[in-house]
């Protein structure tokens, strides 16, 4: 007898604007979230605060974490960090 299936569903949220999203600039890892980008998570929080989810993953960067933790308060997941969310090639101009 086959294992019963089990469908995943998998949301994808970028972080808000962050201070070097605006500065043709490679984004730093500790670039923060930006006013915009505060309310950008804002936004997003509160459409997320509707859905139902198991865990909430993110990449370590500062401007993740700050997003992150913004979904966090709206629907009361604790954020997990990962380094598997990071980018692995940086640019080789701006």
């Amino acid at each position: 007898m086959s294992e019963p299936r089990i469908d995943k569903i998998v949301y994808f949220v970028r972080h808000g604007q962050s201070v070097d999203n605006v500065s043709p600039v490679f984004q730093s890892p500790d670039s923060p979230l930006n006013e915009k980008g505060k309310k950008q998570a804002e936004d997003i929080a509160e459409r997320v605060s509707r859905l139902s989810f198991d865990a909430l993953i993110a990449s370590p960067f500062q401007r993740t974490k700050e997003t992150a933790e913004t979904i966090a308060k709206a629907t009361g997941k604790e954020p997990e960090y990962s380094d598997l969310f990071v980018e692995r090639t940086h640019p080789t101009s701006i």
